[in-house]
């Protein structure tokens, strides 16, 4: 017999009858130690010695039938792939049929199944057939399966590794925290697995191959030894894996070669690579950052430009689950007095400038400036230094269809990691964690100032990527139901004022939009309170003296100068007499033909200039009609000038609480000066972009597109004969031309607003 107690002869058993045929038996016995004993059993498996074979009669009690031949067999189970399989698929098929018994089925997996499928000859069907199994379980049950088989492959324990049970399973229950003798129901009737010799000498053989083919990777030998390096990763991917993550943190200039090598791995193996990159980034033993307390260690950086580049070749979900890790380690950090600042965001940045293209501009050009200031698909174009479908005269067919694949490819993979963010709940929690953070590092005392400088603009860098990537990606709907307003991020989540307003003007935005639409189609008046200030004697008017004061806003340019004096005569008749300051429905109801405040309301929803005019008649209306002229149209010398102490109206085109909000927080200086609470409002809602549309880059956008097109219909006669490439022209030029209807009829809601 050879050392695994495997007889180099076959046995020939004896007859039970003579009308039976012996057969040659081949029954494996445990190597103990250093000795190798060898167990015949009797013929059990004649039609007559039927009756002395084990038999489940149900699923239930499947895994205590198998449990000692699966001892007796153990990892020499590998020599039959198609045992293993089924093996695999009773197990799958256990764990859906009992999930009462789910750490039953865990036990029959953890022992046996995966030992052996780790001796197993490589195969992209076995590793399919395991993750079945394993993609089932939830991801801490999932992880904690990874981190014991590790164990097994990397101890060097003669027996498994024992995981405490807490004393909740019944101590003769299969249960994950069982070795294999202790499956067995008869301990002393059998010998105990002990020896582990093979599992010892197959984790240095893995840990020499890998390393020598990591050796001999480059970019020429990528396909061939890229097969190589995933084939292992198949059969021991908590070892492997583990391994080539630990070459390419010390060494950046491979991470492009091992991506492209790792184009063969299966979904298990992406799922353990996931989990390997949490463990090290888990591991105390490594400091995040340099001696210099300022930059990230280098195996930082190297890991997050790996992840980044890794989930841009398979977009898994476990990019969630390191995005989920650094946001615990920021709310911990956030929440421990004179905590340092938390280094991994560097993952989030790096991964968010190579799945999006969303990058720090140093030096922006007016294009990219422009392409800001416009709608959702102008600002897909902002981060493009320059567009990638400007193409050279001499540019292939090939080169064309390269560049609107890339061009699609990006805005693809944008969409990927953001519906990734949203749809695992971290859109909110991380713009609010990564605020706080930066705002934190402010206050700390622990460092020079110029270190607290450098990292506190490099984490506000972050934070504007987020910002943009959320921003760019979803539309405004969308948005706002993932981030609240800003009066909700500063008063609920403790936001400064600047990044609430950062954070939360996209919400208000959308909302004053959505109830401008109404307003002008309802016609809901708007209410207008004025105080007027006693310049005479210097104090306010009481309560009792307060005029009721009907300011000219009617502004309509086809009213005429007798209306306008009329309407003057009639205002300044009303503050002769006292009267309640708050005005009656029918002196303050306004349509949408004669509200002054509708250019202001227009422009607050990002609808820019077409009431601009309207805007200015209003303000000069208003002021007309405070200084001046009696019925004769004469200036009355001895009028005390009238000065409004106080100014309140209320709108439904603004949240309320977004307004109680600033109410509350307005200082008393603010509101002497007359600056109400609604106009603070308005002013914080609107920004820059919102005075004029960018017509010229949007026309821009669309001639390179327009030019993209004919650029293909030129070339589409030259490839008549090659059908792939006639249908990638095809594709591409559909996809051009949908831009430009997208863009045209965005840049007319501009206008038109």
């Amino acid at each position: 017999m050879d050392m695994w107690g495997i007889p180099r002869l076959p046995l020939q058993s004896q007859c039970a009858t003579e009308n039976h045929a012996a057969r040659k038996s081949y029954v494996l016995s445990p190597p103990d130690r250093d000795s190798c004993e060898a167990f015949f059993y009797e013929d059990f498996w004649l039609l007559e010695a039927a009756e002395k074979l084990p038999k489940a009669r149900s699923i239930a009690s499947l895994p205590r039938e198998l449990a000692p031949w699966l001892n007796v067999a153990f990892t020499r189970l590998h020599q039959s792939p198609a045992l293993l399989m089924r093996l695999m698929r009773l197990c799958r098929y256990g764990l859906r049929q009992q999930p009462d018994e789910e750490h039953v089925w865990l036990g029959f997996l953890r022992s046996w199944l995966l030992p052996a499928y780790s001796f197993a000859v490589p195969s992209a069907g076995l590793s399919n057939e395991l993750w079945l199994i394993i993609s089932t379980l939830p991801l801490a049950k999932r992880y904690g399966l990874y981190r014991d088989w590790h164990g097994v492959l990397t101890s060097g324990c003669p027996v498994l590794p024992r995981t405490a049970t807490g004393g909740t399973e019944e101590p003769n229950s299969l249960d994950v925290a069982m070795s294999l003798d202790d499956v067995l129901e008869d301990v002393d009737s059998a010998p105990a697995q002990s020896a582990y010799v093979e599992v010892e000498a197959l984790s240095l053989e893995v840990r020499r191959q890998v390393r020598s083919m990591m050796r001999r990777l480059s970019g020429d030998t990528v396909k061939l030894v890229g097969r190589q390096i995933c084939a292992l990763c198949h059969a021991t991917p908590t070892l492997a894996l583990k391994i080539v993550l630990d070459q390419v943190c010390s060494y950046d200039n491979l991470i492009d070669s091992v991506v492209k090598a790792f184009r063969y791995l299966t979904p298990l193996d992406v799922d353990v690579m996931f989990y390997v990159i949490l463990s090290t980034l888990d591991d105390p033993t490594s400091s995040p950052v340099k001696d210099d307390g300022i930059n990230a260690a280098h195996w930082l950086q190297s890991l997050s430009l790996f992840v980044a580049a890794f989930s841009h070749r398979h977009e898994s979900p476990g990019l969630a689950y390191v995005l989920g890790y650094v946001l615990k380690k920021i709310v911990r950090m956030v929440a421990t007095e004179d905590a340092p600042p938390v280094f991994e965001t560097t993952l989030i940045s790096e991964a968010i400038s190579r799945l999006a293209a969303i990058d720090v501009m140093a030096n922006a050009t007016d294009d990219q400036i422009l392409a800001l200031q416009g709608g959702y698909y102008l600002n897909l174009e902002a981060f493009s230094m320059v567009s990638p479908l400007v193409l050279p005269q001499e540019a292939t067919v090939d080169a064309v269809l390269a560049a609107g694949t890339d061009t699609r490819l990006t805005r693809r993979l944008a969409q990927w990691v953001t519906g990734l963010v949203v749809s695992n709940d971290q859109a909110l929690p991380l713009a609010v964690a990564m605020s706080i953070h930066a705002d934190k590092i402010l206050k700390m005392s622990s460092l020079p100032l110029s270190s607290t400088l450098i990292i506190y603009d490099r984490e506000l860098e972050r934070v504007y990527q987020l910002f943009n990537l959320l921003y760019m990606n979803l539309k405004p709907e969308r948005y706002a139901k993932v981030i609240p307003g800003p009066h909700m991020l500063a008063s609920k989540y403790g936001l400064s004022w600047a990044l609430a307003i950062l954070w939360g003007r996209p919400n208000v935005a959308f909302h004053l939009a959505q109830s401008l639409k109404q307003w002008e189609s309802d016609g809901e008046p708007i209410n207008v309170k004025i105080v007027e200030r006693d310049t005479s004697h210097g104090i306010q008017l009481s309560k009792s003296d307060e005029a009721a004061v009907e300011p000219a806003l009617n502004v309509n340019a086809e009213k005429t100068e007798t209306d306008q004096a009329n309407a003057n005569k009639s205002s300044a008749g009303a503050s002769k007499s006292p009267a309640d300051t708050t005005m009656d429905s029918t002196d303050t109801s306004m349509n949408q033909s004669d509200v002054g405040l509708q250019g202001t309301s227009a422009s607050t929803a990002g609808l820019k200039t077409s009431n601009a005019d309207s805007a200015i008649e209003t303000a000069t209306a208003a002021s007309d009609s405070e200084s001046m002229m009696d019925v004769d149209g004469k200036k009355d010398k001895d009028e005390v000038p009238r000065v409004i102490a106080d100014l309140q109206f209320e709108s439904p085109l603004l949240p309320r609480e977004y307004v109680a909000y600033i109410a509350q927080t307005l200082p008393s200086s603010a509101i002497d000066i007359g600056l109400s609470p609604e106009f603070v409002a308005v002013f914080w809602t609107l920004s820059l972009y919102d005075i004029e549309v960018p017509s010229g880059r949007y026309e821009k956008e669309i001639e390179v597109y327009t030019q993209f097109i004919a650029r293909i219909d030129g070339m589409a006669k030259t490839v008549q004969g090659s059908h792939s490439k006639a249908a990638g022209l095809a594709q591409a030029r559909a996809r051009a031309s949908a831009s430009i209807e997208a863009l045209n009829k965005e840049m007319l809601e501009q206008k038109q607003h």
